[in-house]
């Protein structure tokens, strides 16, 4: 087993892009790469931005996120997973059994005031399986 830090390279390159935009330019700025973004204010032809979350839950339903600033980022097997025997195995691993967490959510979306910071715990709540919402319930944030 390894450990891959490249899970979270996008969201830091989603963070630094979103700041070094922001720096020249005083308009709403939403950079997305890949579904993880980040956005300086609110758009100026709404009351904020809309984004849509893919495979929410085991029906293939959507959710959404609105937010003015800050950042979401999402963790979870709809994009990035194996088939084997027929049966979808997540890419995210519980470390200490080397294997996917049991019951964990197909999606877990968070909302925070920079990327980085969303998917560490969007991944965090995912290795809680079972208990994700209870911790992200905990943590005080928006998921």
């Amino acid at each position: 087993m390894q450990v891959n830090f490249g899970r979270f390279g996008k969201e830091y390159a989603v963070d630094t892009a979103l700041q070094l935009v922001a720096e020249s330019f005083s308009c709403p700025i939403l950079v997305n790469f890949g579904g993880d973004l980040a956005a300086t204010c609110k758009p100026l032809s709404r009351e904020s931005w809309a984004v849509g979350i893919k495979q929410a839950t085991a029906t293939n339903t959507r959710a959404s996120f609105r937010f003015e600033k800050g950042a979401i980022a999402t963790s979870g097997n709809a994009n990035r997973y194996i088939m084997h025997k027929g049966k979808k195995i997540s890419h995210i691993l519980n470390p200490r059994t080397g294997w996917p967490v049991n019951r964990a959510p197909l999606s877990t979306s968070v909302g925070m005031p920079q990327c980085l910071q969303a998917v560490l715990l969007s991944t965090l709540a995912t290795l809680k399986g079972k208990n994700a919402e209870t911790f992200l319930e905990a943590q005080g944030i928006t998921y």
